[in-house]
């Protein structure tokens, strides 16, 4: 250090939400859209509160968007490569939006992913298999490896009525 001083080294971890954007003063739903590789329209959507596309009024310091969906993983096998091409959009794209993600293993059951879906490009399908139901309240299940689903598969409590085929 200059001066016979000492130098000083601090570590400082930051957390950083998934899928949301500080907007700078005077930014456009366009430029943002631009930064993150999608359509203004898909911005839009995701952010109700604006009212005109073109007019951000409280486009000041602090004010955040939406840029995607916090999607929560819902299997053991699901990988990067595999949610990407679900959600139509490229495994560059969904790496930048999730600093740090995997993208050559499984994803961790529950890990929370920003997403941003195309639905022309998309899976026309989901990956969820049948609503079962226990005490009136609906439980997803049959999740292709069957993460959700207790050991028995039993998911309705005694006396209650039994989806066919379940046990």
């Amino acid at each position: 250090a200059v001066g016979g001083g000492h130098a000083v080294r601090h570590c400082v971890a930051v957390r950083v939400r998934r899928c949301v954007y500080a907007v700078q003063q005077q930014q456009q739903l366009q430029h943002v859209a631009g930064i993150y590789g999608v359509d203004w329209m898909r911005l839009w959507s995701l952010n109700p509160e604006v009212l005109h596309p073109d007019y951000l009024p409280w486009a000041e310091r602090g004010r955040e968007v939406m840029v995607g969906h916090l999607l929560s993983t819902g299997s053991r096998r699901d990988t990067a490569a595999g949610l990407a091409a679900r959600m139509g959009m490229g495994l560059g794209q969904l790496r930048d939006l999730n600093y740090g993600i995997d993208t050559e293993g499984p994803l961790g059951l529950g890990q929370e992913v920003c997403v941003v879906p195309d639905s022309c490009r998309g899976s026309a399908k989901s990956i969820q298999g049948t609503i079962l139901y226990r005490d009136k309240a609906s439980v997803s299940a049959a999740v292709a490896d069957g993460s959700f689903l207790p050991a028995d598969g039993v998911l309705a409590s005694p006396g209650a009525p039994q989806m066919p085929g379940a046990k």
